[in-house]
C-alpha cells in the first residue's frame, strides 16, 4: 500500500510539471532552413542590397549576435573596420591580413588569428577563440553570405561599403598569392 501511495504521488508531481510546462512555457515556432544568400547574388546587387543582406545574416542564420553583443562574450562589432589596422599591429596578432577587409575575412575563416585580450577560451592564455569558422557545419555560411557580412560591419562601422557579390575573400598571403594569378 505505501509503495501505491508513493507511485501515485509520483506520478502527480510529474502530471503538474508536464502542465505547467505545455501551459506556461513560451511556443517554439518550428521553422525551415534559414535562407542562403546565392539567391539573392544570382543577379545584379546592389550596395543596399548587400548590406541588408549582411544584417539579415549577422542577427539571424549567422547567429553572430548570440555574442557579439554588450553581453562580454565577444566584441561588439559596430566600430570592427575602425579597430582592424590596430589589431594588425598588436604584438599578440598571428594572422597575415593586410588591410581591414582581409582582417575581418580572417576572422571570420580564422578566428584565432587574433583573440581580443580576455574573450579567448578559458585556459588559452587568449590564443584561442571560441568562435567557430564561419563555414563550418556550426554556422555554414556560404561565401556570398560572408561577404554580405562583410558589407554589414562597413556600414556598421560607418566606412565606405567596398565589398561587392564579386569580392574576393582572401587575407594575407593567401591574397597576395591569388592577386599575382597564383594559387
Amino acid at each position: 500500500m505505501h509503495l501505491l501511495k508513493l507511485v501515485i504521488f509520483g506520478l502527480l508531481i510529474i502530471g503538474f510539471y508536464t502542465f505547467f510546462g505545455v501551459e506556461y512555457f513560451p511556443k517554439v515556432a518550428l521553422e525551415g532552413p534559414p535562407e542562403t544568400a546565392s539567391s539573392y547574388t544570382d543577379g545584379v546587387m546592389e550596395d543596399d542590397d548587400i548590406v541588408s543582406l549582411g544584417e539579415v545574416i549577422f542577427t539571424g542564420k549567422g547567429v553572430c549576435t548570440l555574442c557579439h553583443m554588450h553581453s562580454g562574450r565577444a566584441e561588439v562589432l559596430d566600430r570592427v573596420f575602425i579597430t582592424a589596422p590596430q589589431r594588425l599591429k598588436d604584438s599578440r596578432y598571428r594572422g597575415s591580413a593586410k588591410s581591414a577587409l582581409e582582417y575581418v575575412f580572417e576572422s571570420m575563416l580564422s578566428p584565432s588569428a587574433y583573440v581580443v585580450k580576455g574573450l579567448g577560451v578559458v585556459g588559452s592564455g587568449d590564443k584561442l577563440s571560441a568562435m567557430p569558422d564561419v563555414r563550418s557545419p556550426a554556422i555554414g555560411l556560404s561565401d556570398a553570405e560572408i561577404r554580405a557580412v562583410a558589407a554589414y560591419l562597413q556600414s556598421l562601422s560607418g566606412v565606405e561599403v567596398t565589398v561587392t557579390p564579386d569580392t574576393p575573400i582572401t587575407y594575407g598571403r593567401a591574397a597576395g598569392r591569388e592577386e599575382a594569378g597564383e594559387k
